[in-house]
């Protein structure tokens, strides 16, 4: 696997990216920080993800389980973003935020039809 770095320059474009790859995909949300621990979210499923120049800021829309329940994740100034690839697409999405948290989806693969 191997990990690349997103230009700054190409953030808005790369939410559009990222969202349709991503779209409909569980992941486990995970924040760490020296201040913080190793924070742990739960499983979401992701709806886009979306830079926003004005307030500089990296919106990730997700829904909570099988519930209704719409979640926005805000990654405020984020310094740097990078993605994990692997045969199967992204499988993690790092970002590390300007307090020096590094945030961090990770992918679930796509459940396997069975062969046969």
């Amino acid at each position: 696997m191997a990990y690349q770095s997103i230009d700054r320059s190409s953030w808005s474009s790369f939410g559009d990216r990222v969202s349709s790859e991503l779209r409909g995909r569980e992941v486990d949300l995970e924040v760490i920080g020296l201040d913080l621990g190793d924070q742990i979210g739960m499983r979401f499923t992701v709806d886009g993800v979306s830079y926003d120049l004005p307030s500089d800021a990296l919106h990730v829309f997700m829904q909570r389980g099988s519930s209704d329940q719409q979640v926005d994740h805000v990654i405020h100034s984020p310094q740097e973003i990078y993605i994990e690839l692997s045969d199967a697409g992204i499988s993690q999405l790092a970002v590390m935020d300007a307090e020096g948290h590094k945030q961090l989806l990770w992918v679930h693969p796509r459940p396997q039809l069975p062969s046969g």
